[in-house]
């Protein structure tokens, strides 16, 4: 019998969609260049609100750590070994589809526009990047995707590890040792020179963008000991207290978080930011709403915002009102793909093809 988790999927849904809401005000504001200056801050003055505009960037962590969490509550009934592994792989195959049939249906749509009206270049090369890594070029926005295909790739190797070393107490010691090794690696981003830190076998993850992987795996350690639900058993919900947590921890990263892309310290205190948040935004049926659409509303909003229709984003003129302006942009957005996705029946193409892999 599968037992209950503390981050329900009702919950997932929520936390997408604070964390679209996030990302939206994070590119409205974060760089006021991006936008030509061309609007009236109501946060003081520019720099302030791009400081603000910092605080999406946990939009990506918040992303990451829900990744994390539900991966570690994938159930793998397979005793043989290789039958075992061979159920992980496929359903890393099955995630990647169904991330990429959104990607490429986007695409699609999106990038003809810009080369037929916005004088983008086609460029075959940078066309296949996007297609597969999000690097291509033509929505910088995108490298997440390269961030996610790490983490449902790793996945199969990391599921791996526990059905090898079964027993509980090698798996704890295990992360325990993996534990320490992510937090020295953290201390040597912080206060050594890069240069000594790219000659670590971590290099790959204390990278800039690749410090993201340290979140997905405390978020799978989290979920797989079950550390939540532990937390939860033994204390009360107090929505003001988790108000107040929530209240500390972004006060403290606007106050040490001084650049747009910076995500260093999202690795320390993402783990504590999810728990309470989670409690406060329960049930919440407008973030819920939000989240159901929040894939389309991340592959779509910078075409927006920053690269086809900026003029039409800019009318309000004040700020608050052109992220209102931009969240319902976006949003209408989304909800047009995924109308048109349901009438060309790509999900249930998806839906056949998953199957066909990973029989339920």
């Amino acid at each position: 019998m599968k037992k209950e988790t503390f981050i329900s999927l009702k919950d997932s849904q929520n936390l997408y969609g604070i964390a679209i809401l996030l990302m939206i005000f994070h590119h409205c504001f974060c760089i006021p260049d991006r936008l030509g200056y061309n609007y009236i801050p109501v946060f003081f003055n520019f720099e302030m609100e791009a400081r603000l505009a910092y605080l999406g960037k946990l939009c990506v962590a918040i992303y990451v750590f829900v990744t994390g969490y539900a991966l570690a509550q994938k159930r793998n009934s397979e005793k043989a070994f290789v039958k075992h592994v061979y159920h992980d792989i496929k359903t890393s195959i099955c995630m990647l589809i169904k991330l990429y049939s959104k990607l490429w249906f986007v695409c699609l749509i999106f990038l003809p526009i810009g080369f037929l009206f916005f004088h983008q270049p086609f460029v075959l090369k940078n066309i296949i990047k996007d297609l597969f890594t999000g690097y291509g070029g033509y929505n910088g926005e995108w490298w997440y995707v390269k961030q996610y295909v790490y983490f449902v790739c790793i996945y199969p190797v990391i599921e791996t590890f526990f059905y090898y070393f079964g027993n509980k107490d090698t798996q704890k010691k295990t992360v325990l040792i993996v534990c320490a090794g992510i937090v020295f690696s953290i201390l040597l981003r912080l206060f050594f020179w890069k240069q000594f830190i790219q000659l670590l076998f971590l290099k790959v993850f204390i990278h800039l963008k690749e410090i993201y992987m340290l979140i997905f795996l405390s978020a799978y350690f989290i979920g797989k000991f079950r550390i939540y639900e532990y937390i939860h058993t033994r204390t009360k919900d107090s929505k003001m207290i988790s108000l107040l947590v929530i209240v500390l921890i972004l006060l403290i990263r606007w106050k040490l978080v001084v650049n747009p892309a910076g995500g260093e310290l999202d690795i320390l205190i993402t783990p504590f930011f999810i728990y309470p948040l989670v409690l406060l935004i329960k049930d919440s049926r407008v973030l819920s709403f939000f989240g159901k659409y929040s894939t389309y509303m991340w592959l779509t909003h910078t075409f927006l915002i920053y690269y086809y229709f900026q003029k039409i984003i800019l009318l309000p003129r004040v700020s608050i009102l052109i992220y209102i302006w931009s969240v319902l942009l976006s949003l209408l957005t989304a909800m047009l793909m995924d109308t048109l996705e349901k009438k060309l029946k790509i999900h249930v193409l998806v839906k056949q093809i998953t199957k066909k892999i990973q029989p339920l």
